[in-house]
């Protein structure tokens, strides 16, 4: 399915921490990524998104979401997502998003690096955070920005592909540890939610660890406010140019990369 992803924006991050207690969504959607870090023993959640109307048709979706927002777990607020960042004085174990694509208007908001670092200061020492990449829509140029701005403000970062639907995942974790992230992988270890993946799917769709990343991110630059890389025209004249093969293009890139230097793009 080609909304897979949604669920795994949800069970990652927290499957990459010890013992998540503290969530944040920003942006519901359908509610398939609140479900998905709700089921993973969660102890309270944060569902922030900008729209009434959204959080009003929750209930129609309930054949993904199972009713979340129903849960005595999940606080709902109505509020744009850093807009709470910069208010809020709570920490979280696990931020996560299901944002429209970000070459939508507004969303370059949530993809710079202003915003990234006011995820890591509202996460708690070792907290995970999650964002997509979404390739089949995403110019690769675009593509290996995102990863060079995630990954300025969490080095400690890897990139998962949703093996279903074929898009990008990247996982972060605040601050410093003794083993790179993805390493260990906690969550399959605890007791928990019926997954559509089974244990070594989940570790084999990890694409790009720390050194790959890195290198992938090379080939972007860093998005900022004020820059707002992902936005106007270019991104979209980007994708008439490249159409339907976007999606392919992008993954054999994320290849190319993951076969070390000799087989990478030398030019941006």
């Amino acid at each position: 399915s080609t909304s897979s992803y949604m669920a795994w924006m949800g069970h990652l991050p927290a499957m990459l921490h010890p013992e998540p207690k503290q969530g944040l969504v920003i942006c519901f959607g359908t509610g398939q990524t609140a479900n998905a870090l709700r089921k993973e023993n969660i102890e309270a959640m944060d569902v922030v998104d900008l729209s009434p109307a959204v959080i009003g048709m929750a209930s129609h979706f309930n054949m993904y979401n199972e009713g979340v927002l129903e849960d005595s777990r999940v606080t709902t607020i109505v509020m744009d997502g850093r807009a709470w960042l910069r208010r809020t004085d709570r920490r979280y174990d696990v931020i996560t998003l299901e944002p429209m694509p970000p070459n939508f208007a507004g969303v370059n908001a949530l993809y710079s690096e202003e915003f990234y670092r006011l995820a890591a200061d509202r996460l708690n020492p070792g907290g995970l955070i999650a964002q997509w990449v979404p390739y089949h829509i995403l110019p690769p140029r675009h593509a290996m920005s995102v990863a060079a701005t995630f990954q300025a403000v969490f080095p400690d970062s890897v990139l998962w592909v949703d093996p279903l639907g074929k898009t990008g995942i990247l996982l972060g974790r605040q601050g410093s540890s003794e083993t790179d992230l993805a390493t260990e992988w906690p969550g399959l270890e605890r007791p928990g939610p019926t997954r559509s993946l089974d244990a070594t799917a989940v570790r084999n769709a990890l694409r790009l660890d720390q050194e790959g990343l890195k290198r992938y991110g090379r080939l972007g630059a860093v998005i900022t406010d004020d820059n707002q890389l992902l936005s106007y025209g270019r991104a979209r004249q980007d994708q008439a140019q490249f159409g339907q093969d976007m999606g392919a293009l992008n993954l054999d890139l994320v290849e190319k990369i993951r076969q070390g230097p000799s087989a990478e793009p030398q030019e941006r």
